[in-house]
């Protein structure tokens, strides 16, 4: 896996296993070679992560960094999935039929990924708009263990652990690495490596009872379970 998949707290929940899963699902087809050429391109998914669409003959392939090319078939000229794996892509296009960008769906959840070449209207909105500039403040380590350290599920099969080292605090989502992360505010907290931030929904109490993760304009939800 690359570091941008590592840093996705679970929005990727594992790809490569998930291709090897397998499942069961009869594609359509896609007569016209030039819908397909249309798809062809690279899609930004994370800062560090791209997916590469190719095609091969009458075959619409997937393949990025670390992960074997691996062949997605239509449910309609639009949307195509993997027989490997619950996996699933959506190209959003212009007039023309041209890809602008695609959503990758997995596990109930959907990243957009922006196409990076070509046109300069194809290319990545932080191209254009960097990522706001955040500044981390300072915690108390002992309101931070009260209000939100703790595990959280994304995912019926990912959790995320929530946790304090000294006056450092970290995320970590299943076996990946863990990461660290900075306060915003009480609540509000982000990775300086990626455009990602972390909010805790509290109850009465002040304690976190969920956490929503922001990426990429998605919202991922999950809920406390210690």
């Amino acid at each position: 896996m690359t570091r941008g998949l590592t840093c996705c707290l679970g929005l990727l929940v594992s790809w490569g296993a998930t291709i090897a899963a397998g499942a069961q699902v009869t594609p359509g087809v896609v007569n016209d070679s030039k819908i397909l050429d249309g798809y062809v391109g690279r899609y930004q998914v994370l800062s560090n992560f791209i997916l590469v669409i190719t095609r091969e003959g009458d075959h619409l392939m997937v393949e990025s960094t670390n992960v074997a090319k691996f062949e997605v078939f239509p449910r309609g000229d639009k949307q195509f999935f993997s027989k490997a794996g619950g996996i699933g892509v959506t190209f959003k296009t212009d007039a023309q039929g041209r890809a602008t960008g695609l959503t990758l769906h997995q596990a109930g959840t959907d990243l957009l990924a922006p196409r990076i070449e070509g046109r300069p209207e194809d290319r990545p909105a932080a191209e254009a708009s960097p990522p706001k500039a955040r500044k981390a403040i300072a915690i108390d380590p002992k309101l931070f263990d009260a209000c939100c350290a703790g595990q959280y599920q994304l995912s019926p099969d990912f959790v995320l652990k929530i946790f304090r080292e000294a006056n450092r605090f970290f995320g970590q989502g299943g076996t990946q690495p863990k990461y660290e992360i900075f306060a915003e505010s009480r609540t509000d907290y982000f990775l300086k490596e990626e455009d990602i931030q972390i909010t805790f929904e509290l109850d009465a109490r002040g304690r976190a009872t969920g956490v929503v993760i922001h990426q990429f304009g998605l919202n991922q939800h999950g809920k406390r379970i210690d």
